[in-house]
């Protein structure tokens, strides 16, 4: 769940202009060495949606992301929507348990983000 969760921040980081492409895919690579990373079919984005409503980055109703700006470098950032976090679980639900593509999501970020330093 740890090494998903980071892949998937990384992924949210280049789609929201947080973090470059070259950086994602060396932290992408890290995170495969350490080990194999197990499948994610059988997980519906309903139950993930249901898991991040009650995670402990949630205030006030928001659900806060720690998204890499470089690698040692986070921030902390709201204003994602669930719909745009969904879009990454199903994006890496959909590839190979071992090794991605390396390809990461084109989506024009959100212009709705809140960026906390």
């Amino acid at each position: 769940a740890v090494a998903w969760g980071m892949l998937a921040a990384t992924r949210l980081a280049v789609n929201n202009n947080l973090l470059a492409r070259t950086e994602a895919a060396r932290i992408d690579s890290l995170i495969r060495l350490y080990g194999a990373v197990p499948s994610l079919r059988g997980i519906s984005s309903s139950s993930v949606v249901k898991h991040m409503k009650v995670d402990k980055k949630v205030r006030d109703g928001q659900i806060h992301f720690v998204l890499p700006e470089k690698i040692g470098k986070v921030r902390i950032v709201s204003g994602i929507s669930p719909q745009q976090a969904i879009r990454v679980f199903e994006e890496l639900q959909g590839e190979s348990p071992l090794h991605t593509s390396g390809k990461l999501s084109q989506k024009t970020p959100s212009s709705k983000i809140s960026r906390h330093p």
